[in-house]
């Protein structure tokens, strides 16, 4: 009987020692990665925020919405990131946490010349130009985001 309580002890010790070492553990030591951002030239900025206030999707979004709208491009196989943009319910808003984050090549820029933001979404997504990230749930973003269903196609989904 009392070896049983020992081997239970000594599983338990363990077991318990294996916690403390995975999670109270010291953390690794993290290095920082310094991103540049390479500015957009005025006449590009413009163009964007004159596009976003003319889209369609703008008027739908909830109130406490806010859409990442980023922009890279690559020299070499070194991904440059480019002016982003917030996007709320009236238009480019000056900040706000979002609650989804797009990012699109800038060279998709110049096509906002001839096509609307939609148009323009869809090509990306199309050419693998184009992700969606979100940390937020989807089942709550769904329901936040309701009022945008008949826009899912902007978005390439």
């Amino acid at each position: 009987m009392k070896k049983r309580y020992f081997i239970v002890a000594l599983f338990a010790a363990l077991i318990l020692a294996g916690f403390l070492y995975l999670y109270l553990g010291e953390e690794p030591e993290r290095t920082s990665v310094q991103i540049e951002v390479v500015p957009l030239n005025q006449e590009k900025i413009e163009k964007v925020v004159s596009v976003v206030d003319e889209s369609e999707f703008i008027s739908d979004m909830p109130s406490n919405g806010i859409i990442s709208l980023r922009f890279y491009s690559f020299e070499g196989n070194e991904r440059i990131w480019h002016d982003g943009f917030l996007i709320g319910k009236n238009g480019i808003v000056k900040d706000g946490v979002p609650d989804i984050y797009v990012f699109i090549h800038a060279k998709y820029i110049d096509r906002l010349y001839e096509r609307d933001l939609c148009e323009v979404m869809n090509e990306a997504k199309a050419n693998e130009d184009m992700a969606i990230e979100t940390t937020r749930n989807k089942g709550i973003l769904l329901a936040k985001y309701s009022g945008m269903l008949e826009h899912k196609e902007c978005f390439g989904f």
